[in-house]
């Protein structure tokens, strides 16, 4: 139902569609128009309009039925395949090796995720002597602090001299003053025989040894003393400790 529709009763080209349904399909169009004077829009429903004339013509036509000749049936049916060429694909030695190995690789992959990695334990094998012996790490031992022994003297009980040894005025005092603050009861002041001390040093009277325990940790904050000299019996101190360029 096209404008450009062949007609045969004609054999020429149709004019516009109103006038082929005037022409042509007049009993069928009054079929569907009750009253004459009803405005029919056939541009709007040509399809429809179509459909309608075409099962009226053809009122043996079905969906289900099929249409075509045997010998169109025959050129559409499927060509056959050659089933000694599939087999010679999908045997049965090619079908074993492709299940084996899925097989074996989907079990790898499967033990491999479901490790406890932090449970396994590697060795590294060495020759040594000809005979092979598996590495050992021992532990490192966790080095220990030496405790300090507990001083036989008392702070009050030890008799300091604190020289000046690198011409800082006024460090001598300082370092008395914190002395005095941790206990100290005599202590003295005075310059050393040069200034040219670079670093701090202390002397301790050998009978009096303990005395060093308690002057090096009264007087971290000043210097870093690992030893002590010894000093002359006859001085009237117990200990000299002389300040050095290394106290600022």
């Amino acid at each position: 139902m096209r404008q450009d529709l062949f007609t045969k009763d004609v054999g020429a080209w149709t004019n516009p569609l109103e006038k082929i349904v005037d022409n042509f399909y007049q009993d069928y169009l009054k079929m569907i128009v009750a009253n004459s004077n009803t405005m029919f829009p056939v541009l709007d429903y040509d399809a429809c309009f179509g459909a309608f004339i075409f099962a009226q013509e053809h009122k043996d036509f079905s969906l289900t039925k099929s249409q075509l000749s045997p010998v169109s049936m025959r050129r559409m049916s499927a060509p056959s395949i050659n089933m000694s060429f599939l087999s010679g694909i999908f045997n049965f030695k090619s079908l074993g090796i492709f299940l084996v190995s899925f097989g074996v690789s989907f079990g790898l992959i499967f033990g491999f995720s479901n490790m406890n990695i932090s449970t396994l334990k590697f060795q590294l094998p060495f020759q040594m002597g000809g005979e092979t012996k598996q590495a050992q790490v021992e532990p490192t031992p966790e080095p220990t602090a030496t405790p300090e022994p507990t001083p036989s003297i008392e702070r009050a009980d030890i008799k300091v001299k604190i020289l000046n040894g690198s011409g800082v005025k006024g460090k001598a005092l300082e370092i008395k003053e914190a002395l005095q603050e941790a206990g100290y009861t005599d202590v003295l002041t005075g310059n050393a025989d040069n200034f040219d001390y670079e670093t701090s040093e202390i002397q301790v009277k050998a009978d009096k040894s303990d005395a060093f325990i308690l002057l090096k940790e009264d007087l971290k904050d000043f210097a870093t003393l690992k030893k002590a000299e010894t000093l002359d019996e006859d001085d009237t101190a117990d200990a000299v400790f002389i300040i050095g360029a290394d106290i600022l």
